[in-house]
């Protein structure tokens, strides 16, 4: 699975200012990429023209999904192939859910890309399990869960259509700690069955924690792209995306440790060390 971007523009209107400029950019490995960014910065946008919900002014971007390499614009008439491969969870999960019953909702997607009824209805109870929506919640309507099962079906949607590539926009948003940690947990999972994970962010604590490459935009540039410790290096590009230095690399550079210690758990342990 790669996704390319080679030049690419992109702005509201006709006069407007480009939301993203020049972009370049290529995700070639299942990776976890965390997008970082101030709001008005490009995150939204940019992820919006991986599965063609947003096509590109100029420049180009591609898709290659095994042997297939699809050139997504308003020509395209294979974009469902596309959007079956590049699958989305917005912020907002009430955006994603409209039927009757939650089983409902997680079989539309197989039934829309031409998947059979039983076919559909496999997909959607394992993808449940997976997100560990218990049965009894099937013929439930989506409308009268809690936030969290919301998000819990809404990404079960997504996981059903079999997707390749998973972009999620702040997935945990108004998340207690405990739900929080047992995302991550579903995304190391995800992401060691071979998906490419995709998360826009402004939580620099878990970007420090669970990302294997980090972007970060402002005015629609990608003015950084690496690792979890380079990325919170350089104050001038932290200052003009508006970010803080995480919580844990402060207390690395207050206490010279050159471990790449990535949470407060394993902090505490390394400090426990050090102090003996």
């Amino acid at each position: 699975m790669k996704i390319e971007f080679n030049n690419v523009d992109y702005s509201y209107s006709k006069k407007g200012t480009s939301a993203i400029k020049d972009i370049n950019l290529s995700l070639d490995k299942n990776e976890i990429t965390f997008i970082l960014g101030a709001t008005g910065s490009g995150k939204s946008t940019l992820v919006q023209h991986m599965n063609g919900l947003l096509y590109s002014k100029s420049g180009v971007v591609k898709v290659e999904t095994g042997d297939n390499v699809y050139i997504v614009n308003k020509k395209l008439r294979n974009i469902k192939d596309v959007r079956r491969s590049v699958g989305m969870v917005f912020q907002s999960p009430e955006n994603q859910l409209f039927e009757n019953t939650v089983l409902d909702d997680v079989m539309y997607g197989p039934l829309n890309f031409g998947v059979d009824e039983v076919g559909a209805k496999t997909s959607a109870v394992e993808s449940l399990e997976s997100m560990n929506v218990d049965e009894s919640y099937h013929q439930k309507s989506p409308f009268k869960l809690s936030g969290g099962e919301k998000r819990k079906v809404a990404i079960a949607g997504v996981l059903a259509c079999k997707p390749q590539v998973l972009i999620f926009d702040e997935p945990t948003s108004n998340l207690d700690n405990k739900s929080t940690r047992e995302f991550f947990d579903l995304i190391q999972e995800l992401k060691n069955q071979g998906h490419m994970i995709i998360i826009i962010s402004h939580n620099e604590n878990l970007a420090y924690e669970y990302a294997d490459r980090i972007l970060i935009m402002a005015e629609g540039n990608i003015i950084f792209d690496g690792n979890h410790i380079d990325a919170f290096k350089d104050k001038i590009i932290l200052d003009k995306a508006n970010i803080e230095i995480p919580f844990v690399a402060k207390v690395k550079e207050r206490f010279e440790l050159t471990q790449d210690v990535r949470n407060i758990k394993e902090l505490a342990a390394l400090l426990g060390r050090e102090s003996l």
